[in-house]
Formats: structure tokens, sequence, C-alpha cells
């Protein structure tokens, strides 16, 4: 949804001078069945834009269904349910990822069609699921006519870059691509190494419940929702796969989303995001890890009072932040973000368990600090 919202009527594109005009604009709306803000298994809570019921009788042309805990038959909202079956028939396009497809899938959307979802998941998916359904194991997006279906929570973003090119054409989609740094990841996975092959057992807890329905789901895919992986309160925080075990990280995490106030806050793309506590709130604490995003703010002299006397208060005692310079470490573009996430959590809690974090949310990462091919775009090298 973040790339897909560059084509929103309120975006980034509208202050930015020699930008292509897309072949469609987007108006958005995030839904849900209630205004409260929802949290998912990784990342910041977000806020809905408006509720099923206000929406109701409203035709949309392209519906988007994220995976997550709420994805399997047995626990999705009946809500959801009646809106998926309601609006994929007229809509123009359907799109899912990770185990969205899942909640497609309940509604009866799939039924004759190709598609995927997330691998960690899929014997448990497709055995209850309709046989009408073609699950096609290896591949990272599948297109079926209207029907679009990414695999793992991080192939949302090679679906999401490929569906701009379709609709918004070839020239503002590239656009997008080298402005967020995203390397594009190729429809059949070719180029992927691990994800085609099935886990050959469901994921189960220490105590051997079954909590395939516990598969990570974020819309947002940055370093936070990788890093989060390892949080006290993340679903996959407390994964164990049978074959191949999922290991136990060394450190947990706890996670502060931090800001001035508590109030909304808009992002350059994608669902609104809230605040966990304010900086005024956190005092003197002292955190172990910072994390800096970028955005339309963070020029000198445009970040607020409060965040660079936060800032200015923390780095002495920080021991990591975020090229790696002792415990300096920053990132490039924003999807750049999930690749420093991913070599940060190796750094910090150990090669299997990132490897084992990474494969459960299929992140395909560029290991090379050195990889960047947007350099030579922006004609820096």
């Amino acid at each position: 949804m973040e790339m897909l919202s560059f084509a929103s009527v309120d975006a980034y594109i509208k202050s930015r001078t020699g930008w292509p005009t897309p072949n469609v604009e987007f108006d958005l709306d995030y839904v849900a069945e209630s205004m409260e803000p929802v949290t998912p298994s990784g990342g910041a809570r977000i806020m809905p834009s408006k509720t099923f019921a206000e929406v109701e009788g409203k035709q949309f042309d392209i519906i988007l269904v994220p995976g997550g805990p709420g994805s399997r038959p047995n626990v999705i909202s009946p809500v959801v349910h009646e809106f998926v079956r309601k609006q994929a028939p007229q809509a123009k396009y359907v799109l899912s990822v990770c185990t969205g497809s899942w909640i497609l899938a309940d509604a009866g959307v799939l039924d004759g069609k190709r598609a995927t979802s997330n691998k960690a998941a899929f014997r448990d998916l497709v055995a209850s699921t309709s046989k009408a359904i073609e699950w096609v194991p290896k591949a990272r997006w599948v297109v079926d006519g209207k029907i679009w279906t990414a695999s793992g929570v991080t192939a949302g973003a090679d679906m999401g870059y490929a569906f701009m090119v379709e609709i918004t054409g070839d020239e503002f989609a590239t656009r997008v691509k080298n402005t967020v740094d995203y390397t594009q990841v190729d429809q059949k996975m070719t180029n992927m190494q691990r994800f085609g092959v099935l886990y050959e057992s469901p994921i189960v807890s220490g105590t051997g419940r079954d909590i395939t329905k516990l598969i990570s789901s974020s819309v947002s895919t940055g370093p936070m929702e990788l890093i989060e992986t390892a949080g006290t309160k993340s679903a996959t925080g407390a994964f164990m796969i049978a074959n191949p075990k999922f290991p136990t990280p060394e450190v947990k995490f706890e996670t502060e989303y931090l800001a001035e106030t508590h109030d909304p806050i808009t992002p350059m793309a994608g669902a609104r995001v809230l605040p966990k506590k304010t900086f005024s709130e956190v005092g003197s604490k002292q955190f172990d890890i910072i994390l800096i995003p970028g955005g339309d703010n963070t020029r000198p002299g445009e970040p607020s009072k409060a965040l660079t006397e936060f800032l200015e208060a923390q780095v002495p005692g920080a021991r990591a932040r975020w090229v790696v310079d002792g415990k300096f470490w920053t990132g490039s573009g924003v999807t750049a973000g999930q690749d420093m996430g991913l070599a940060f959590l190796k750094a910090l809690q150990g090669t299997e368990f990132a490897l084992a974090a990474k494969n459960v949310m299929e992140f395909r990462a560029v290991t090379s600090a050195d990889d960047d091919e947007f350099a030579d775009v922006f004609h820096l090298a």
C-alpha cells in the first residue's frame, strides 16, 4: 500500500516537480470494523480511515486484503468476510498479501483461480480451502485475471510494484521505485533461494499447539517489522518451526513509537499511525536502540525542537542507532531499511534467528552494503 499510495490524490508527487503523471490516481480508504487503532503483529498501530458500515453500498475499484492473525477461516471476522464477498465480484482488481489469500479463498473469490500465499502456512492453507483453487507454491506473486495474490509479507512490495506498472505506467512506477530505493524481484522467484520450498510441518508453539494462524503480518515492511520478530509481544517472537526449528532470539525487544503528541501521524505514504508515547513522557529514559525514519521533514531546520532535544539527549548513550560506523547504522532509501534491518537483526540476534525471521516474512535481502544500484540512477557514483 505504501508504494501504491504514491499515486494517491494527496500524495508526495503533488509537491515534486519533474515527476511524470500517473495514468490513474488513487483515492485510498483503510477500512476496518471500527475506528479504533489496529495493532499489527509488527510495527506501529495504524488508524482506519472508515468503517465497513460507513462504506456500505459503495463499490471499490480495487480491494487489497492483508494477512495476519485474523485471516484463518475459524477466526476471520464475519464483517470482513461479508465485505470481501460483496466487493470482489464488481471490483476491477482484487489483491491480497501473505495469508490475505486465505480470506479470499474462504469467501469463494479464488474458486477456479491460480493463487499463492505465505509458504510457512501453505500446507495448512491448501488443506483447508476449496479444491477448485490452484495453489502455486513457487511464485513471488500470481496474477489470474483481476486477481493478484502475493506470497509472504515482503512479497507484497514486489507485487505492489508490478501492479503499479500495470495501472500507472512504467515511467511513473520507475520513478517511485527509484525514490524508495526498491530493488525489483521477478515474479517466478528465479532469483529467490528458499521460499518455494514448503515447510515440512506446521508451525507449533513451545507447548506443541498449532499456531499457524499467528503468521506475522503488517502493512508496512520496513526495518521495524523485521526487528520486531524478536519483540516480546510479537507473534513471530514465539515461533518455533519443527523442521526447520525457529530459534529463540538472543535479545527481546520492548519497542516504543515516539512523537511530540499522541495525535495520529500522516506519513508520506500509507495509513496514519499512532505513537505509543510522547518525547515528554519518556523523559530522561535512556534507550538502547533508536531508529530515525526519513521523510519530508528531515532537512536541516525542519525537524521539531522536541525531536532534536530527544536525539541530543539519547545519542551519547545509545548502544546502536542505525554503512555501519561503530554504533551508528544509517539506511539509504525507504526500502533499503529492510536490508539494514535484517543485517542489524543478524548482528544482534545471530544468523540462525535472523534467517528464520527472514524466511517467515519471505524477505528477499540485499546482503551486501555495496550492492546499491541507485547511486548510479541519481548520478552519485
